[in-house]
């Protein structure tokens, strides 16, 4: 990529003789002529995209917005809860903003948490009983509950 600071070098060089005056024209010139067709050459390439691509809507354009929008949070520990309040502020607006935010718990499944789950009493239900995921569950569930406490949601 060429820019000022090439331009500079190259008249900098002119000026202590390292390179002389048509030399320092030609370099510049090329420099020029580099940057000219990157933009032409960038739109052929986005409108290629674009005609390969079809134009599908992404998640929230299906929403239909007279329904409630639910947002589910994952959050990896105790220290990703203080962004999920964030959000959740954000969401909550002015009246009924018709958005509703869900926080659950996110624990990477490890040889060593996967050796701890037992069966639960449904077919997909499992508990796991690892000391450290408990624990870090306990702390997640009483941040979360400590903010719907102060702030009444």
């Amino acid at each position: 990529v060429k820019g000022h600071l090439h331009i500079y070098l190259t008249i900098l060089a002119m000026k202590n003789n390292i390179v002389g005056y048509s030399t320092c024209i030609g370099m510049i010139l090329a420099m020029f002529l580099k940057i000219v067709y990157i933009p032409m050459v960038a739109q052929y390439i986005i409108q290629r995209a674009r005609s390969r691509s079809p134009n599908q809507p992404m998640g929230l354009q299906w929403h239909d917005n007279t329904k409630e929008l639910q947002i589910l949070l994952g959050l990896h520990g105790p220290e990703n809860v203080h962004w999920a309040v964030n959000l959740m502020e954000i969401s909550k607006g002015i009246g009924d903003p018709g958005i509703v935010v869900y926080a659950t718990d996110m624990i990477e499944l490890t040889d060593e948490i996967a050796s701890t789950l037992v069966p639960g009493g449904e077919a997909d239900a499992v508990t796991v009983t690892d000391r450290g995921v408990i624990q870090l569950r306990q702390q997640i569930t009483k941040k979360l509950q400590e903010y719907t406490n102060e702030n009444g949601v």
